[in-house]
């Protein structure tokens, strides 16, 4: 592979994707030599024949046999397209509140015209992009063995067209993927994660309703069979540790949408958070790819009171994201309230400064000596510097206010809290330079999570913010960074409507101000 070939290294060649790779969690594409052995003809065959991983998707494999059904009628995936454009255009690829919430309309448009080939290269474009800065359900390597639920293995494919090049049809998979929850009645573990995964989707695609709504009923189901137990993922795993593992990460993995969902929206809190229990932490992503799991994982209180412990542990990255939203939910209680007590700003500001200062030195960047990026870490810290700009610019001397930017849900009810200093001001700031710096990195930018648009968003707010107040002799670092996050939310654009609707009112307000 590419990677392999890269570092000089032997590589074992595994389909789809290389154990190095796997173990590395990297991006595996396969592309022949160029050092001879193949004429031109022969390397365009073999390369139609390959699926390359990486986060620049292949292009669509062709099929001989009938692609999806549409309006009941067989087709072959080229003709999909012209048939499924009246389609795309009328829903522009996402579902409006109406089609979700009326199965009348969903008639009688199914997967099951989708062949086998086809399922695998939009799976295999979730777990090279999406799966690596969502990690809930299995490794690729283990997700045959699992038999997921149709209503899991639509939203799969559904998330992995988003990826594919050129674009793909799915007008179709989104009606069958509605169609599939309208008649669901099994109230487990594998809705649970459906919903979940459905909830981020469709919160990229700025269906915010839906999407809260799909978290809601997550953590209704969640709460109920007590998946947050600490036990359930050993009681229900049937003794394998990889899917025990994934159990827990399910749980935790809601709760940190459910946080995030509750920070978009302004909230004081989420349901997630409010429970008493919570099960064991997760382990590294390098181990659980290889499907090495702790038998004997962390608890959140032995994470929580590693500053005092007499011995060092290591903990994963996934904990350190956790935390980060744990952190959050103290931040809303207080970060929009007048009658906040500056004892409990200074504490929420406290634990967001320990954030940092505890983390081990093996952590300390979010992008190794190789290039490569940990993305549990780099969301970690996108919440981190998005809970900072929530708590202190409110608080502080610059201004919040700017035509255009209210149409932002994440920043319409933002308004002056009584109390500012210039120290709010100096923070805000440097969590926004932060954020720019994140957007900086050598790394593809479609791998980022959809999340990531809200991290952008807030960075801009703030540097346009400041340079409307500032000296002109710092305008030009202003606009070198409002520059970068508007490209990287140019490029996060071509995959989610979210950051389609931030881009098109920044770009609005940095033409007004540079």
């Amino acid at each position: 592979c590419l990677e392999c070939r890269k570092k000089h290294l032997k590589c074992d060649a595994a389909q789809p994707i290389c154990g190095r790779c796997q173990r590395n969690s990297l991006s595996c594409s396969y592309t022949p030599s160029r050092r001879g052995g193949l004429t031109r003809a022969q390397r365009r065959i073999h390369q139609e024949q390959r699926r390359p991983m990486s986060c620049a998707s292949p292009r669509m494999p062709p099929s001989q046999n009938a692609g999806l059904l549409v309006g009941g009628t067989p087709t072959t995936i080229e003709a999909v397209p012209s048939r499924l454009q009246q389609l795309d255009e009328s829903a522009a690829g996402t579902p409006n509140s109406a089609t979700l919430n009326t199965p009348s309309t969903i008639r009688s448009c199914r997967f099951s015209g989708l062949s086998e080939r086809e399922m695998d290269y939009l799976i295999n474009l979730f777990y090279a992009n999406f799966w690596l800065v969502h990690p809930m359900l299995v490794p690729r390597h283990a997700y045959a063995q699992q038999s997921y639920p149709d209503h899991v293995k639509l939203v799969i494919c559904l998330i992995g067209s988003y990826y594919a090049s050129p674009t793909y049809p799915r007008a179709s998979l989104w009606q069958a993927t509605t169609s599939a929850f309208s008649t669901l009645t099994v109230r487990d573990i594998h809705r649970v994660q459906a919903l979940v995964l459905y909830a981020i989707l469709l919160h990229a695609q700025q269906q915010s309703k839906e999407a809260t709504a799909c978290i809601v009923e997550a953590t209704d189901i969640a709460i109920s069979v007590g998946l947050n137990r600490p036990e359930f993922a050993s009681e229900r795993a049937g003794m394998n540790p990889l899917v025990e593992e994934s159990y827990r990460r399910t749980w935790w993995e809601l709760y940190i949408v459910d946080g995030f969902m509750a920070v978009v929206h302004q909230l004081q809190g989420f349901r997630s958070n409010s429970v008493g229990m919570h099960p064991n932490l997760p382990c590294e992503e390098t181990l659980y790819a290889q499907a090495i799991c702790d038998h004997r994982p962390v608890t959140l209180q032995q994470f929580e009171d590693r500053a005092f412990a007499t011995e060092a542990c290591a903990y994963s990255s996934f904990c350190y994201r956790i935390e980060a939203i744990r952190i959050i939910s103290r931040i809303l209680a207080v970060a929009r309230a007048n009658d906040a007590e500056p004892d409990e700003i200074q504490a929420v500001d406290n634990a967001l400064a320990s954030w940092k200062y505890h983390l081990p030195v093996s952590k300390s960047d979010v992008i190794d000596q190789y290039g490569h990026v940990d993305h549990m870490l780099l969301q970690a810290n996108v919440f981190i510097q998005c809970a900072t700009i929530i708590l202190h610019f409110p608080r502080s001397d610059l201004p919040l206010t700017m035509s255009t930017c209210s149409d932002l849900a994440c920043t319409r009810h933002t308004s002056r809290i009584t109390a500012t200093s210039r120290q709010h001001t100096v923070k805000a700031i440097s969590a926004s330079k932060e954020l720019s710096n994140l957007a900086a990195l050598p790394w593809c930018m479609t791998v980022h999570s959809p999340f990531f648009t809200y991290g952008l968003i807030l960075g801009c707010i703030v540097q346009l913010s400041a340079s409307s107040s500032h000296a002109q002799t710092c305008l030009q670092q202003h606009r070198d960074r409002v520059t970068l996050m508007i490209g990287a939310l140019k490029t996060l654009s071509e995959k989610w409507a979210v950051a389609q609707n931030a881009l098109r009112h920044l770009v609005k307000v940095s033409g007004s101000i540079f």
